[in-house]
């Protein structure tokens, strides 16, 4: 199956992909549905676009570009970008002044995947398909390659884009935890023990309502960001769809039992998606700083 399929009619809406992200999550069907609507926003049309794990509170950047005569050059670590390994283009931020500045401001730049000089090495991992470590040696690229102006596209704009695909991350979130809830109750509804579905004891249908209020959350917060799409608000669903989709994939390994941890199964499926997602523009702990020093420019 091509995943690049799925996204390549991706619309320029967030309403749309925030409910074609949790169809997707629901039924755990991995695709590069953010970096394509990442690009969407952005207004970058390229054909598989691929970006680092970096959201609107970006402040650990690896890349350095500089600007000579020529157009630009970028050097450095961009990290670990899911679906990196069979992307056409990437979408790279990088500090655009001296090595030596940690408050350089920031540009962000769209990089030809097959320029000389950009290395990238498969990574394998659990639930990030076709993620791969992408290094920038000295890549060359002429002053249009750069998506942000302060004249045409300001920083903000690109943030403002960057915090619209936060939220459709969040949606997949979400839609995992659908997803996931639905196989527990199916399994606890029909898997018997001393006679009776496994659902009709106390503790296990106290562990599905625990489910079901943590998966309500993440789609309500959802529901909200994209409703007011603004970046405390794309915050704070990142944080509750983080948390919430963890710990229902988690329950789901445990109504499942031993049967949850082979691999042919439907938890370990949820659970490693999960896990790549949380990270994808940006965890929890660098949203929780977001919001608590909003101040600080994080």
């Amino acid at each position: 199956m091509n995943p690049w399929a799925n996204v390549a009619s991706a619309p320029n809406d967030l309403s749309a992909l925030v409910a074609r992200a949790l169809e997707l999550g629901s039924q755990c069907r991995a695709t590069p549905l953010v970096p394509a609507a990442a690009a969407g926003f952005l207004g970058v049309a390229a054909p598989r676009v691929a970006m680092a794990l970096v959201c609107g509170a970006t402040t650990d950047v690896g890349v350095r570009a500089f600007h000579d005569h020529d157009g630009w050059v970028l050097s450095g670590d961009a990290g670990a970008i899911p679906w990196g390994s069979t992307a056409a283009t990437f979408l790279i931020a990088a500090r655009t002044e001296s090595p030596s500045s940690s408050t350089a401001p920031l540009g962000l730049f769209v990089v030809d995947a097959s320029a000389p000089g950009v290395i990238r090495t498969a990574r394998p991992s659990i639930g990030a398909d076709l993620l791969s470590h992408v290094h920038l040696a000295g890549v060359r690229i002429d002053d249009s390659a750069r998506h942000d102006d302060a004249g045409r596209v300001p920083w903000s704009s690109v943030v403002a884009a960057l915090d619209k695909a936060t939220i459709v991350a969040a949606a997949e979130l979400a839609g995992l935890a659908r997803g996931a809830l639905a196989a527990a109750i199916a399994y606890a509804s029909t898997r018997e023990q001393f006679g009776a579905p496994i659902a009709t004891y106390q503790a296990l249908a106290h562990r599905l309502a625990d489910m079901a209020i943590d998966t309500e959350s993440a789609e309500l917060a959802v529901e909200e960001s994209a409703g007011a799409p603004t970046a405390p608000n794309a915050s704070r669903a990142k944080i509750i769809a983080n948390d919430a989709a963890h710990r229902v994939t988690a329950a789901l390994h445990q109504i499942n039992g031993g049967v949850g941890f082979y691999l042919d199964q439907v938890p370990p499926a949820y659970y490693a998606r999960v896990l790549a997602l949380r990270v994808e523009m940006g965890d929890s702990a660098i949203h929780r700083l977001r919001l608590a020093y909003p101040a600080a420019g994080l």
